[in-house]
This record gives C-alpha cells, sequence and structure tokens, in this order.
C-alpha cells in the first residue's frame, strides 16, 4: 500500500488496528519478534570466545609458540634433561592465560559500551488495548498508534490521523531547517517525494509545534531515514583524539621494541660464538628471550586502554543518571573552557513560589494565605495564560492560585474560559491568550516586564520600570501581566494586531533561591579552567543578584542583556565576550550566537538545555548536555551527554568524571610504557654487563603477566582524580603527553632497570638461580609498587587507597603470589630458587625504592606546574 495517498480508514484496515484502541499487546509481541526492533541496525557485543580467539590470532604470539614448540623440540633432541621440557609448556600456559584476561575485560568493555547505548534509546508515547503507555522508541512495531507533541523526537515512520497545528523540523531528512506544516486530511498522488507527503511524519525528525496522532507504517531499516543510511552502524566507528594518540604511541612503542629485540638476540648470537655451547639449540634459546621480551614489553592492551576505562567511567556515570550518547564527548568535555548553563533549575532550585503581587497600587505579599481582591485578579489573569506544560514558572502560578486564591483545578479552567491563544515565543518574549471575560473576549497578555510595559497605554512606564528594576535586585523573577478588550473573537490572532495598546494589570513576583552546593561546584569548574557563565531569559537585575552569590559574576566581570548584544557587531562581540560572564533575556537566536562567537575565539564550548528551543545550541556547541528528568525529546535528540538531574552539581560531576577518565587512560598507560620500557632495559644491559639475560623468558612472560593485569587494571578504576589547570592548558594544545611526562616516564624506568640489575648482582654471588631469583622478585614487587605511585598525583601519604579496593586486593595478591614463589620450591618450574630471609629482605628493600624516588618527581612536577600556571 502507498500510505500518503491513502485515506486514514483503508491505512488503519491494512495495519489490523483501530485508532483508539491500537495494537493488542500480544500482536504488538509478535511483530516485534517477526519484525525485529525499531532500529537501522543493532550492533551487540562480540562473543567472549571471539574475544579470546582475537587475542591469540596475533603475529607475536604465533612466533612465539613456534619458537617455543621448536625449542622443546631441540632440548628434547640435546638431551638437556628436559630443560626446556617444564619451562616451554608454561610458556603456552601464560599465553593462553594473558589471551583469556585480556578478553574478558575486552569482554566487560563491550557490555558497559552497549549498557550505555541501550540507556540513551528515547522513550516514544503508545497506545495499546486502548491504554497510553511509555515504551522504548526500539520497540514500536508496524500498526502502533502513537501520539506525538511538541519537542517529541520521531522514531518511525507514521502516517497522520489527527493533526492540531502539527509542524516537524525534517532536517534530518531533507536538509530544510524550516519546520514543515503537516495535514491528517489530505490525500496525495502516488508519486510525491518525502518533502511533498504533508499527511506523514518520518523517522529521525523532530516535533516543532503543536500535537499529532499517527499509525506507525514502517520501523528500523524501511523507514525513509533507514533506506538512505549508506553507512551500517556495525562498521561505523568514532575515533577519538585519544584514541589516535594511543594508537600511535603503540606503533611507536612497537618499532622500539622489535629493534631492541633484535639487538638483544644479535648481541646473544655474538657472545655464543666461540664459546663451547651448541650453536644451534644456544641461538633458538636466545631466539626464544628476546621474543618472549618483545612480547612481554610490548603493551598489547595499549590500543583498547581509551576504550576499556571510558567503559568503566561511562558506567558510573549511567548509575549516577547521567548517559554519554557520544563517547567522544568525553574528551571534549574534559578539554572544556566555557561552560554556557541556563539559570533556572541549574543553578536555583528550580521550584518557585509566589513572593509579591503589585497590581498596579501597591505591592503585597500573601498574608495568611490570602490576598486583596485586586492582586487576587492579577493572579487570576495569569494563570489563565498558561499554556507551557512541564514548566516551573506557571506550575508556581498555578500552586499559588490555588493556596490564595482559594480555586480548585477546575475553577482556574472555568474562571476565564479561552478561546484561542497564541504560544510564547523566545523572540516576543510573550504569550498571549483570548479568554472570555465577564461575558467580553479579552486578551491576557503575559510576559517579561520590559515588553509588556513598552507596549501599555495610559502608565508611567519610568514608575513601573524603576519598580521592577528594585524587585529584580531581590533575585526575584517578574511576570508582568496585561490585557486588551477585543471587539471580536480572533480566528487567527496575529501578535502584531493583539499585543498593542495594552491595559497594565500587575506583576508577579516569584523567587527561586539558589542551591547552596552549586558555589562549590562552580569553584571547582573555575580551579580547573572552566569560565562558567549563565544564560538567562530574566531580567538582568534578576540575573545578576543571583550570579554574584554563586561566584560567576565577580569584580572582574560583567552582566549584558540580549538587547545590547544585538547591538554590536561581530568584532566587538568577540573583543567583549570573555568579560561578560551573565547574559540576560537572551533569545534562542542570541544564544546561539553567543555560543559561535566563544568557539570562534577558541574556546571550548558546553552547553545546558532541555527545551524544544534549545535544539539547535545544543546541536552547535563543541558539547551539548540535556539536563533535567523532564527534558525534552528534540533537546535530548541533539545533545551529546543527557543528565537527568538539573542540579550544577551534576554537571560538575561530569567534568569531573571525564578529566577523571583521561587522566586514568594517562596515568595507566604511564604504568605500562614506564615498566615494560624497565624490561627492556633489565635485558638488554644484563645482557651488555654479564653476558647473559638477568631473566628467563618464562619469567618475563609471567611477570607480564601479573604486572600488566591486575596493577594496571587498578589504575583504570582510580575514582578520586586531582584536576589540574597544568593539565588542562596540556589537554588544550592537543598534546596527551608533553616533554615533562615523556621525562618522568624515562627516568622511572631507569630507577626500575637499575633496580632490578642490582639485585641480578648482588644474587650473582650466590649462584645463577638466586640470581634470576632475586631480580625476579624485585622487578614484579617494584612494579606492584610503582602502580602506587601512579595512584594520585600527590604524594602517597595522602592518597586515599580504601576507595579502589580492587587494586589493594589484587595487588596483594600478586605479592603474596610472588614471594610464595621465590620463598618456596614451588618456583623451580619458572627457574627460581628459594631465597634465604636476607636475600628476600634485599630484594624487597630494591623494590620498594621506586617509592621515594617518585615522591621526589611529584615534588619537582608540582614545581614545576605552579611556575607555568
Amino acid at each position: 500500500m502507498i500510505w500518503h495517498s491513502s485515506d486514514i480508514v483503508s491505512v488503519l484496515n491494512e495495519l489490523s488496528v483501530d485508532s483508539n484502541t491500537g495494537l493488542a499487546n500480544g500482536v504488538a509481541y509478535e511483530r516485534l519478534n517477526t519484525y525485529g526492533k525499531n532500529q537501522v541496525s543493532e550492533v551487540k557485543p562480540i562473543s567472549f570466545f571471539k574475544r579470546f580467539l582475537s587475542q591469540l590470532n596475533r603475529k607475536s604470539v604465533y612466533i612465539l609458540v613456534a619458537i617455543t614448540v621448536v625449542c622443546l623440540l631441540v632440548s628434547n633432541y640435546y638431551g638437556t634433561n628436559g630443560k626446556f621440557d617444564v619451562s616451554s609448556i608454561l610458556i603456552l600456559a601464560i599465553v593462553l592465560l594473558n589471551a583469556l584476561i585480556t578478553a574478558f575485560n575486552q569482554y566487560s568493555c563491550d557490555r558497559a559500551l552497549y549498557k550505555q547505548k541501550v540507556a540513551s534509546v528515547p522513550t516514544c508515547t503508545v497506545i495499546r488495548e486502548g491504554i497510553k503507555r511509555s515504551i522504548p522508541s526500539n520497540e514500536i512495531v508496524v500498526g502502533d498508534i502513537i501520539e506525538l507533541n511538541e519537542g517529541d523526537y520521531i522514531s518511525a515512520d507514521v502516517r497522520l490521523i489527527e493533526t492540531n497545528g502539527f509542524r516537524c523540523n525534517e532536517l534530518a531528512l531533507t536538509g530544510e531547517i524550516v519546520p514543515v506544516e503537516k495535514d491528517a486530511t489530505v490525500l496525495l498522488e502516488d508519486m510525491v517525494p518525502c518533502a511533498g507527503r504533508k499527511n506523514m511524519a518520518f523517522a529521525g525528525c523532530n516535533v516543532m509545534h503543536g500535537s499529532a496522532k499517527a499509525v506507525v507504517v514502517e520501523t528500523g531499516i524501511n523507514t525513509e531515514i533507514g533506506k538512505s543510511s549508506t553507512i551500517n552502524e556495525h562498521h561505523r566507528t568514532t575515533v577519538s583524539g585519544i584514541e589516535r594518540t594511543l594508537d600511535k604511541t603503540s606503533r611507536i612503542i612497537n618499532i622500539t621494541v622489535i629493534i631492541t629485540c633484535s639487538i638483544v638476540f644479535l648481541i646473544g648470537v655474538l657472545f655464543s660464538i666461540g664459546t663451547s655451547v651448541k650453536f644451534a639449540a644456544f641461538t633458538l634459546e636466545t631466539l626464544l628471550g628476546a621474543v618472549a621480551l618483545g612480547v612481554a614489553a610490548i603493551p598489547e592492551t595499549l590500543p583498547y586502554v581509551a576504550i576499556l576505562i571510558t567503559a568503566l567511567g561511562t558506567g558510573r556515570l549511567i548509575h549516577d543518571g547521567v548517559i554519554i550518547k557520544n563517547i567522544s564527548a568525553i574528551e571534549k568535555l574534559a578539554k572544556t573552557t566555557v561552560l554556557c548553563a541556563d539559570k533556572t533549575g541549574v543553578f536555583t532550585k528550580n521550584h518557585m513560589t509566589l513572593n509579591c503581587v503589585y497590581n498596579g497600587e501597591s505591592l503585597e505579599s500573601p498574608v495568611d494565605d490570602a490576598l486583596e481582591p485586586k492582586s487576587a485578579v492579577v493572579l487570576r489573569l495569569a494563570v489563565s495564560c498558561s499554556m507551557l506544560e512541564n514548566d516551573t514558572t506557571e506550575a508556581a502560578i498555578e500552586e499559588a492560585c490555588i493556596k490564595y486564591n482559594k480555586m480548585s483545578a477546575a475553577d482556574i479552567g472555568n474562571a476565564y474560559p479561552r478561546l484561542n491563544a497564541i504560544p510564547f515565543d523566545g523572540e516576543r518574549k510573550t504569550m498571549t491568550s483570548i479568554n472570555m471575560i465577564e461575558g467580553k473576549p479579552f486578551a491576557v497578555i503575559k510576559g517579561a516586564p520590559e515588553v509588556v510595559i513598552e507596549k501599555c497605554i495610559n502608565v508611567d512606564k519610568d514608575k513601573l520600570t524603576e519598580i521592577c528594576d528594585n524587585l529584580a535586585n531581590r533575585a526575584l523573577r517578574l511576570i508582568c501581566i496585561a490585557i486588551k478588550a477585543l471587539d471580536e473573537i480572533p480566528a487567527n490572532p496575529d501578535p502584531s494586531e493583539i499585543e498593542r495598546d495594552l491595559k497594565f494589570a500587575g506583576i508577579i513576583c516569584l523567587e527561586d533561591p539558589p542551591r547552596p552546593e552549586a558555589c562549590e561546584s562552580i569553584e571547582f569548574c573555575k580551579n580547573t579552567g572552566i569560565n562558567v557563565v549563565m544564560i538567562t531569559g530574566d531580567n538582568i537585575a534578576t540575573a545578576s543578584a543571583i550570579a554574584k552569590p554563586l561566584g560567576i559574576l565577580t569584580d572582574d566581570s560583567c552582566a549584558v542583556t540580549g538587547a545590547e548584544i544585538e547591538e554590536m557587531s561581530d568584532d566587538e562581540l568577540k573583543d567583549k565576550i570573555k568579560s561578560y560572564t551573565v547574559f540576560a533575556r537572551i533569545s534562542p537566536a542570541q544564544k546561539l550566537r553567543i555560543v559561535n562567537t566563544f568557539k570562534e575565539i577558541g574556546e571550548v564550548v558546553a552547553v545546558t538545555g532541555n527545551g524544544r528551543d534549545d535544539a539547535d545550541v545544543l546541536s552547535v556547541a563543541d558539547v551539548g548536555l540535556a539536563i533535567g528528568a523532564d527534558g525534552n525529546d528534540v533537546a535530548r535528540a541533539n545533545a551529546d551527554a543527557i543528565i537527568k538531574s538539573n542540579k550544577f552539581s551534576y554537571v560538575a560531576k561530569v567534568f569531573k568524571e571525564c578529566h577523571g577518565l583521561l587522566e586514568n587512560i594517562k596515568l595507566t598507560v604511564h604504568y605500562l610504557i614506564s615498566c615494560n620500557a624497565s624490561e627492556l632495559l633489565i635485558y638488554l644491559f644484563g645482557l651488555l654487563i654479564f653476558k647473559m639475560p638477568p631473566l628467563l623468558p618464562v619469567q618475563l612472560l609471567w611477570i607480564n603477566l601479573l604486572t600488566d593485569s591486575a596493577p594496571a587494571i587498578s589504575l583504570t578504576m582510580r575514582y578520586d582524580t586531582d584536576v589540574s589547570f597544568a593539565d588542562k592548558k596540556k589537554l588544550l594544545k592537543g598534546r596527551f603527553y608533553d616533554l615533562n611526562t615523556a621525562t618522568n616516564m624515562a627516568v622511572e624506568a631507569v630507577i626500575l632497570a637499575i633496580c632490578g640489575l642490582i639485585a641480578f648482582a648482588i644474587g650473582n654471588r650466590y649462584g645463577v638461580s638466586i640470581a634470576y631469583t632475586m631480580a625476579f622478585l624485585t622487578v614484579t614487587l617494584s612494579q606492584v609498587f610503582h602502580s602506587y605511585n601512579l595512584r594520585s598525583n600527590r604524594s602517597i601519604i595522602f592518597t586515599k587507597f580504601r576507595r579502589n579496593e580492587f587494586m589493594i586486593y589484587s595487588t596483594i595478591a600478586t605479592a603474596v603470589i610472588t614471594a610464595f614463589l621465590c620463598l618456596t620450591s614451588a618456583g623451580h618450574v619458572f627457574g627460581l630458587r628459594a631465597l634465604s630471609g636476607g636475600q628476600f629482605f634485599v630484594s624487597l628493600l630494591l623494590a620498594l625504592i621506586i617509592i621515594p624516588a617518585c615522591e621526589i618527581i611529584k615534588v619537582l612536577n608540582h614545581k614545576f606546574y605552579e611556575r607555568i600556571r
């Protein structure tokens, strides 16, 4: 059937559905199973088994296994009493165990990211079995009856059944930004393009105005936007700057390790020339050691570190009611330098109450839950002009009318019956309703005082303006009410005709106190280089009165109005914009201009919003944050992240978490590089100094398994992060690592290597087996201790370790296993020998050297940071 050229009755009959009752639950469930979910494609996590196989499917593993098997055969041929038998089997076992651990981590990461994606699925209102319910949009099926209201995201192609001033933004489908008027009653020719189908609405579009009832006719890949998708989500990847940096770092490390291992192999072969050792066996043993060194030194998990840490962090954010829709936004959030936030509900408690009413003669505050008759009329007029749903201002007016005018909800609707309306417009800053008052039609206008007062006649405008300024300085939100008698009821009221020559009625003053916890969060943002800017539609005096105690408006900044911005040229606004921290009486278009101007001068801008008018600015900003549990679907669809709470403390928490995630990535990679580089140095210089490797291949792989898994993973779970302005400056310059960090890693690697070599030298006096054991113990424990150094940028003395129980338990387990192998005969299979108490104590002291060494490095770093601030 061609949906747009068929009448409603035929469409409903074709889909076997009644427009009033909708589908039966059983029918909907059956269609969902038959046709699948309403999504273009579904990317499910890769299975654990496939992840495990992918870890084994690497060239380095193939080479290591091949050489191990050859060494096993050669050792048997030369009859070396099975020397390679046990170690070779252990090497293969370690390879398998390492693959299992890495596969498990990647699989856990996949599950967390999948959970994040599922959590961001929008909802839709459907009618099933005569009952309205909200369901995830991916569960909509063909034949579902849905309701669409202003601000909703359209999740499927629908044939409209009823429309009421219904307009859609079809930018995603046609590229046109102008909303399209829809009409359910029209019938079209068969060959009509999407842009001309006035009786249909399409997936991926937004409802800009009005409401509609519709029946779903196409879902998933069969929708118009699904058909036009040329890139399947299975192949769609978003690579962040951090991931690109890690890939580049990984390639550099791989090349360095391969070159070093080649040098190690050549040195080993050269040392065998002219000796009595069997050349073939020794060469294979040397090659095995070089390959094992390569496998141990190459951080195979390095490219996955960002994904793993991001998955863990976003999992914590989901628990706190934050959904990151776009993973690449995490890096932008960490780099944010300007936050443009709304006043109401973000910096304030979002619970408005009536403070007082100016009735044209006097300013009256409610006494004993009652108002004087003239003020009560102002309140009734205000509530009769209420049209916005889920709006705190309208809710406060209605609550005040019920409380102080002793009216019920039914009384409010019947007091002044509404006949028509002109919706609120952010550009006009007013709304108008046409009501019957004492049997005559009147226009009731409600809006910003400076706008409404200018349209009033026969009033002292200067006096009213002065009154408004005094009230606004008390941090009160002002709503001006005016009326106009009409000769007739207008069928299509024109604001340019209705909203002029008005009669002033009064001013309603609402209070919405600041959130007490917002001050601390704003201070945190400032300390991390984020300039917090308030953007509001309120009076400049009201906005300033709120901003000052919060620390947003200071002696070094100032406030500006939308009218003043309009008079500025683009260049003038660029020169002055950094001095403004409060923008008042701002329209949606002006808000968009403010954000674009900040971006043009090089700032990384994040914006909060939750309404239809915020959709454009949320998509234009570097990071769009849709806030509030009652946020608009259009806002959520255009945002990069959804924060279910309005509180500014939650917004600040997102910045802190995202910066912490980047710090975790940085420190985890720091740990892997410094530790693995130390293993290269130990092996290379041990071979040059002692003419023998200070660690056997199986010992190298076992160290790699112990230290590259639990301690490294524990760093990814670091919660208490130190966010410094110096770190922010490095991020803004696009540097994940700088010369100072690279120097730190190099120095730490050298210290770790020296400690290991000293342990080998001391142990060598008691025999080569003791030397291997002391080096093994020192290297392993020093790397474990080093993970605690990187737990925080502060001194290890002031670090709260209890917040990371996994780190405590995993490192204890690693240390116990290592000590058990070095103090008992169990380590024999690894080529180790039981140490004496003195030998163990010496190795432990050498391993502990890395802690005071890093404390000195931290002190020097802090002095360096203070110098660059």
